[in-house]
C-alpha cells in the first residue's frame, strides 16, 4: 500500500513537472508606465532564449482593444515562444490603462500613446534595437503611420488588414457587405451608399450640399430611405461645426501622405474574403503610392477574413453567425504567423 502510494505521488509529480515545462514557453511580466498623467498597463511577453531580444509592439485595431484579447493573446503567445518579444498595452481607457476611452477616436491621441509605448519598452536592456518594430492591425493603418512620423529605432512595421482609405470609405464598404447580407437588392445598395457618403462629405468638409439636396429629393420615397429613417437636416455650416458632428471630420482622414512619407521596410498583410475593409482599393493604393519606399511587401492569404482566420463562405459573414460561435473565437492562421515571424528576421535591403 506504501509503495503503491509512493508510485501515485511519483508519477503525480512527474506529470505536474510536464505540464509546467508544457506551459512554460515563454514569460510574462505585467509593466506600468505612464503617458503624461496618465497611467498605462500592458503585458510584455519575454522568450525562454538568451536575450537581447527582436521585438514586436503591438497597435491595436477599433474597439476596447484590451490586452487579455482572445485576438491579441495568439500574438504574444507565438512570437515569444519563437525567440521574439512582443508587448501588448491596454488601449487608453480600456481594462487597466486609465484615461477616457472613445469610441470615435482621435488618430493623433493614439498614435501619441503608441509612440509613447514604444520608447518606453524599447529601452529595457534585453532588447535588440536594431530589430524593433511595430505590428499593427485594422484601425491601426490610420494609427501607425502618424506614429512612425516621430519614432526612431523602428527597423520594420507590419500592418495587418489595414485600410489605406480614409475611415468613412472603410465604413461605406463593410455597410455594403452588412446590406448585401440584409438582402438587400445591388442597386438600392448603390443608392444608400451614394447618399451616405455625400452626407458625410458634406458634414465633414462643408461642400456639397446641393448635391445632397439633390439626392435627398431623389430618394425620399424609396423604401429603403424610410427604413433608415434618412431624413437629415441639412444644417448651416456654423451648427455642423458643433463637437457633435466631429467624427464626420475624423471619418475623411487620408492616411496615404503618411505612409508615403516613411522609410521604414513595410510589410502589409491583407486576406482574401475580408468583409471589413477594401482590400483591393487598399492594394491599388499601395502599389501607386509607395513606390519610392525602400522597402516594402504585399502578401495576401486566400481563404482568410479580416483576422487572417479561415474563412470557408464565399465571403466573410459579418453578422452574428451560431455555427462559427459554436465552433470557437476565430484565431490567426498559423502560416500567417510563420510568415510575419520570417520577415521580420530576414535581412531587409
Amino acid at each position: 500500500m506504501i509503495t503503491s502510494l509512493k508510485t501515485f505521488n511519483l508519477i503525480m509529480i512527474l506529470v505536474c513537472m510536464a505540464l509546467v515545462s508544457c506551459k512554460h514557453e515563454y514569460n510574462t511580466e505585467t509593466l506600468q508606465y505612464n503617458i503624461g498623467q496618465t497611467r498605462f498597463t500592458g503585458t510584455f511577453y519575454k522568450p525562454l532564449t538568451p536575450p537581447p531580444y527582436p521585438l514586436i509592439v503591438l497597435a491595436h485595431g477599433s474597439g476596447k482593444g484590451v490586452r487579455s484579447s482572445f485576438y491579441y493573446t495568439p500574438y504574444g503567445e507565438y512570437f515569444s515562444k519563437n525567440g521574439i518579444a512582443v508587448f501588448i498595452f491596454d488601449k487608453r481607457g480600456v481594462g487597466d490603462s486609465e484615461g477616457i476611452y472613445d469610441e470615435n477616436p482621435d488618430f493623433n491621441l493614439l498614435a501619441s500613446d503608441l509612440q509613447a509605448t514604444y520608447k518606453f519598452i524599447i529601452n529595457r536592456p534585453d532588447i535588440d534595437k536594431s530589430k524593433a518594430g511595430i505590428l499593427g492591425i485594422s484601425q491601426a493603418g490610420w494609427v501607425v503611420p502618424i506614429a512612425l512620423q516621430h519614432l526612431d529605432n523602428v527597423s520594420f512595421t507590419v500592418c495587418t488588414s489595414c485600410p489605406l482609405v480614409p475611415p468613412y470609405q472603410s465604413d461605406l464598404f463593410q455597410k455594403g457587405r452588412e446590406l448585401a447580407e440584409s438582402g438587400y437588392a445591388v442597386n438600392d445598395i448603390e443608392e444608400i451608399l451614394n447618399y451616405n457618403r455625400s452626407v458625410t462629405e458634406y458634414v465633414a468638409t462643408f461642400e456639397g450640399r446641393e448635391k445632397v439636396i439633390l439626392l435627398k429629393q431623389k430618394f425620399k420615397d424609396r423604401k429603403w430611405f424610410k427604413d433608415f429613417e434618412y431624413n437629415p437636416e441639412l444644417l448651416p455650416e456654423d451648427s455642423l461645426k458643433k463637437p457633435m458632428f466631429n467624427h464626420y471630420r475624423k471619418s475623411v482622414f487620408e492616411p496615404i501622405p503618411y505612409w508615403r512619407n516613411l522609410s521604414v521596410p513595410l510589410l502589409f498583410i491583407y486576406s482574401e474574403k475580408d468583409s471589413h475593409i477594401p482590400v483591393e482599393q487598399s492594394i491599388l493604393q499601395l502599389n501607386d503610392s509607395l513606390k519610392t519606399t525602400t522597402f516594402f511587401r504585399i502578401h495576401q492569404f486566400k481563404n482568410t477574413g479580416h483576422l487572417i482566420q479561415t474563412v470557408a463562405d464565399s465571403v466573410e459573414l459579418l453578422n452574428f453567425n451560431l455555427f462559427s460561435f459554436i465552433k470557437g473565437k476565430p484565431k490567426p492562421i498559423p502560416e500567417y504567423l510563420d510568415y510575419v515571424k520570417t520577415w521580420i528576421l530576414e535581412p531587409k535591403k
